[in-house]
Parts: C-alpha cells; sequence; structure tokens
C-alpha cells in the first residue's frame, strides 16, 4: 500500500483532458507535468489533422511517476477539389459541381453585371479548385438584369382563390402549393394565409403558397340535438306548420326572398366568425327575430 502511494508525484496533480488539442502541443504540455503521450490509432475524422479525439487514461486521475497515456488521434477529413465554375450558366454549374461533390448544398444568389453574360456565374465561394469537404456550402453569385431581381409580394389574404393567383402572377411571382383547410371565420374559397410577407422583396419568378378555406369544419352536434329535440320548442316551424332544419353545415337562412348570404358568400376577414340562426315567433306574419351565437 505505501509502495503504491510512492509512485505518486504530486497528489495535487491530476491527468488534465488532452482532447482537442494538437498532439504535438499537447505533448509538450504532458512533459512538464511527468508524462508520455503515445500516439495509438489514427482514425478519419472531419476534426483536424493529429487532433487528439480521445486518451485511455480519464482526466482528474492522479499523476503516478513514468505514467504513459495512450491517445486516439485524427488523421483529417479527406478532401476534395472544388470545381471552377465561374463563366458557366447557372445550370451548367450546379451539374458539374453536384458531379464531382454530390454532398455539396449549392446556394444561388442574384447580382447585375454589365460586364457579365445574363445567368452567367460571376463569382463562387469557396474559390474554384480549393480544397473542401465532400458537403462543403458552396454560393454562387448569378448574372441577372436588374430589372428582373426583384418583385415585392402581394397581400392575397382574404381573395377568393383565382383572384389570389391571378395578383400573384401580375406580380412575377408563381404560385406553388394550393392547400386547403376548414375554417369557421373565412369564407369558403377564400385564402387563410399565405407564404412571403406582403411587401417583402423577393427574387421574381419566387413561389408563393396559399392556403385556401374548404368552408366550415363537419360536426355532427347539430344534427344530434336537433334529432334528440325533435317535436320541442327548439325545432323552427313555418307559418305553415312544417318544420325546417339545416342541411350540411350551412347554417339555416332567413325565409326572405333575398339579400341573404350563403354559405359560400360569406365576408372575408373582418367580419366573419358568427352564425346566424332565425326563430320564428310564432305569428302567422313570418316575421322572425335573429340571434347571433359566435363560433
Amino acid at each position: 500500500m505505501f509502495g503504491n502511494n510512492s509512485s505518486i508525484v504530486n497528489k495535487d496533480k491530476t491527468v488534465p483532458s488532452f482532447v482537442t488539442m494538437n498532439y504535438d502541443e499537447a505533448s509538450e504540455n504532458a512533459k512538464d507535468l511527468g508524462i508520455t503521450l503515445v500516439k495509438g490509432a489514427t482514425v478519419e475524422s472531419t476534426e483536424e489533422k493529429d487532433q487528439i479525439l480521445s486518451q485511455d487514461i480519464e482526466e482528474g486521475t492522479a499523476i503516478t511517476k513514468g505514467m504513459e497515456i495512450i491517445v486516439t488521434v485524427s488523421s483529417g477529413a479527406e478532401t476534395y477539389k472544388l470545381p471552377d465554375v465561374v463563366g458557366y450558366s447557372e445550370a451548367d454549374a450546379i451539374s458539374k459541381i453536384t458531379k464531382e461533390l454530390p454532398n455539396a448544398n449549392i446556394v444561388l444568389e442574384y447580382k447585375s453585371d454589365d460586364k457579365s453574360t445574363e445567368g452567367s456565374v460571376i463569382k463562387q465561394s469557396p474559390e474554384g479548385n480549393s480544397d473542401v469537404m465532400e458537403s462543403v456550402d458552396v454560393v454562387l453569385t448569378i448574372c441577372r438584369d436588374e430589372s428582373s431581381l426583384n418583385a415585392v409580394v402581394p397581400n392575397v389574404v382574404g381573395l377568393p382563390e383565382a383572384d389570389a393567383k391571378e395578383k400573384i402572377v401580375s406580380s412575377g411571382l408563381t404560385v406553388g402549393n394550393v392547400s386547403n383547410t376548414t375554417s369557421t371565420t373565412v369564407a369558403k374559397g377564400y385564402v387563410i394565409t399565405q407564404t412571403a410577407t406582403p411587401g417583402e422583396e423577393i427574387l421574381k419568378s419566387s413561389t408563393i403558397d396559399i392556403v385556401v378555406s374548404s368552408g366550415r369544419p363537419a360536426s355532427s352536434s347539430g344534427s344530434s340535438s336537433n334529432s334528440n329535440n325533435s317535436g320541442n320548442s327548439n325545432s323552427n316551424q313555418s307559418p305553415s306548420g312544417n318544420s325546417t332544419s339545416p342541411s350540411n353545415n350551412t347554417p339555416p337562412s332567413n325565409t326572405q326572398p333575398s339579400g341573404t348570404d350563403s354559405e359560400d358568400d360569406m365576408p372575408t376577414i373582418g367580419s366573419m366568425g358568427s352564425d346566424t340562426t332565425n326563430n320564428t315567433n310564432g305569428d302567422t306574419s313570418g316575421t322572425t327575430n335573429s340571434s347571433t351565437a359566435n363560433q
């Protein structure tokens, strides 16, 4: 027991972490502590060459006389030559880079340049022939006529679908994905939301996605209530005694001959959010009272 304790150089000194350090730098630091670093396995890694990845004696262990620590170091990541695509057309540049570096992430930027051909690459980053990782981010700057660079995003929320599409196209943009969802506040066929912020300047021909209302969500509560209370005072009675009830999810409409909006004619955003249920007051004049129930 005493023999083991005598091998401890200094009980206040413990093994530090050499991980992430360069091997040569770590070796010098280890010598000052009476430790010898031994290079063990060399493995391929995205870390820099000769960077220590692990050590076989944990940080915090008491240092003993003649201590050796085996470390695993990085051989460095495999690098590739990035093709020089300046002067290429946008399509050819993308094709050449992805052929050499299938995992490269290509980002396109556009800039006007009187001295360059429209649609050609005027700059790339990193530069051509650089040594890069296989998954490198490559930024290509493409020449575009200044007049064709930007378009202002229109506000199409609250418009009928057809009008919204027309407005998007007339702004120099492209209609993207059109999806439908139910809504209790937006009339069927009207736009609920859009991508891209209205008033924002974006590249012409960019796509704008829109979500269009398909009308009120289906609900069985109304029909169940009517069924359970058939024949009682909650059923609407016409002056002739015949009962009337809503069909599907369309709210009951007044018996007035004109001026009544159907579900498809609901007002758009800002004036919606309530359904009108008509109750006859029991006289033969056909006069009705309207009560509003917020959705």
